[in-house]
């Protein structure tokens, strides 16, 4: 998933909210479950840190900050892995941006 500086910058400073939906680490896959949709969803690990940052209250900025602090990974590689899950998640109607 490419983005602008402009772009990418512009999404770091949004708010992510998910839908209440059940999920739960197994292992060391999240398996989520939307009731409406009768869909099941499996993450991987990171995934599923990423979908428990998720609070409504957090910015995607904040997101990355909390994986980088979990994984040693590069900051653009994080941004870039954290963008593509969430745009996965809004596809899958599951999350959503809000501004400041």
């Amino acid at each position: 998933m490419n983005f602008s500086t402009e772009k990418l910058k512009d999404a770091l400073e949004r708010i992510v909210e998910r839908k209440s939906i059940p999920w739960r680490m197994i292992i060391d896959e999240g398996i989520l479950l939307d009731p409406e949709t009768r869909r099941v969803l499996v993450i991987n690990e990171v995934g599923g840190k990423i979908w428990s940052l998720i609070d409504g209250q957090r910015t995607v900025a904040q997101i990355v900050d909390g994986i980088l602090q979990e994984y040693d990974a590069p900051r653009e590689q994080v941004e870039a892995d954290v963008m593509a899950f969430l745009k996965q998640m809004m596809e899958y109607g599951l999350v959503s941006f809000k501004s400041r």
